[in-house]
């Protein structure tokens, strides 16, 4: 997400009455960048609630056969061990505080056919 985008819907959530917000760039694929983003939420609101961990992205738009191992290798740490990642600190997060939390995930790219 660009800088103006993510600024407008802080704005937008704050203006819109009782409603905060904190938005914390990451890079899910490296574990230690996603338990801080959790800590320092925890430390903004005290608690960690929900979470919604839906990064996703597709390969370099070649064919599956012409991709390169390295670029396979990054939607694999991105789509897969990032929400891992996530799922890992927030579960800890909810047992720490003694409550129940609730944990979404989803993988969003586009649709691609190999066979194109």
């Amino acid at each position: 997400m660009e800088q103006y985008q993510h600024e407008a819907a802080l704005n937008e959530i704050k203006q819109a009455g009782d409603g905060d917000a904190l938005f914390i760039p990451v890079d899910v694929s490296d574990a230690e960048q996603v338990k801080k983003a959790i800590a320092t939420t925890v430390e903004t609101y005290g608690t960690l609630d929900i979470a919604l961990n839906n990064a996703g992205i597709a390969a370099t738009g070649v064919s599956f056969v012409e991709d390169t191992s390295e670029s396979f290798e990054k939607v694999i740490q991105v789509n897969l061990n990032g929400i891992a990642n996530g799922m890992r600190y927030q579960i800890a997060q909810f047992l720490k505080q003694g409550r129940r939390g609730y944990c979404k995930y989803g993988i969003s790219t586009r649709s691609y056919c190999p066979t194109k």
